[in-house]
């Protein structure tokens, strides 16, 4: 948190700090940290006891100790499965393909699994250089990111679905005089998601 990291030391002092009466202020300018850093280690790491929230130095160590463990576990994946990643986002693979993928070529291996939550963060944490897949990945904005929900396509790519229609331009002459039966005017409109969808249809004629 901020630009260094919290040691048992430290909190201790936060700790005395703290029963002494200091301010989040106060501390943070004592021990050279902004006051968001400070609040937010206090937050995390604090415990309630007798409907009180108290803050103990040695229990937030612990916390934080525990909180690291648990994400080199997540995060310390086999080169095989990073190898694997790698290579279906280049295609242009989603995260929820690659991990189901996964089960499908690689059913009895369970060291072979990854979710696909775990490939957003690679792919967020690329940007910064701290991530398997290496620096600067390129093909992330091809990516539907689960947040956006939204579909990112190659320039010149055309949508799911998408198929040429013909052009209004070739509509025959005789329909604009409107005088025989046949021919029809048509407008969608495409609700929210999806869900609810409004077609029009008029004959001109009538």
């Amino acid at each position: 948190m901020g630009h260094k990291q919290l040691n048992r030391e430290k909190r201790e002092i936060i700790e005395r700090l703290l029963d002494q009466g200091s301010s989040i202020r106060k501390i943070a300018s004592i021990m050279g940290y902004s006051a968001s850093a400070i609040s937010q280690e206090i937050a995390r790491n604090s415990e309630y006891r007798e409907g009180q929230l108290i803050y103990q130095s040695h229990a937030a160590q612990r916390k934080t100790a525990y909180r690291r463990k648990r994400y080199k576990m997540r995060t310390c994946k086999p080169k095989k499965v990073v190898d694997y990643v790698s290579e279906k986002l280049k295609e242009f693979w989603s995260p929820e393909q690659i991990h189901g993928r996964l089960m499908v070529d690689y059913p009895s291996d369970q060291s072979l699994r990854i979710s696909f939550k775990t490939i957003y963060r690679w792919i967020e944490r690329s940007k910064k250089g701290v991530s398997p897949l290496g620096k600067k990945v390129r093909y992330t904005k091809f990516l539907r990111f689960k947040r956006q929900r939204k579909y990112v396509r190659k320039k010149g790519a055309k949508p799911p679905g998408y198929r040429v229609l013909p052009s209004i331009a070739k509509r025959p002459a005789i329909a604009e005089k409107k005088i025989e039966f046949g021919h029809w005017e048509g407008d969608l409109v495409l609700g929210y998601k999806g869900i609810d969808n409004a077609l029009t249809l008029v004959e001109m004629s009538t």
